[in-house]
């Protein structure tokens, strides 16, 4: 898996859940991190696009 691939995949994670909290989320893209405004806490974004496209790609020599 490309990491071009998980970046795409984690910016449209981080869009989404910025999105979903209106003004109570920002994202900062230079660490990949979406803040919440109400807790002040951060979580990374890469590690869930990578479990997400593990997830919908098959493993080498699977057959598609």
């Amino acid at each position: 898996m490309s990491d071009e691939l998980v970046r795409l995949v984690a910016l449209a994670i981080a869009q989404a859940v910025v999105d979903q909290k209106a003004s109570r989320a920002t994202f900062d893209i230079e660490s990949m991190t979406i803040i919440d405004a109400e807790s002040n806490r951060g979580w990374e974004v890469l590690p869930v696009a990578k479990a997400a496209l593990k997830v919908i790609e098959p493993p080498d020599g699977v057959p598609q």
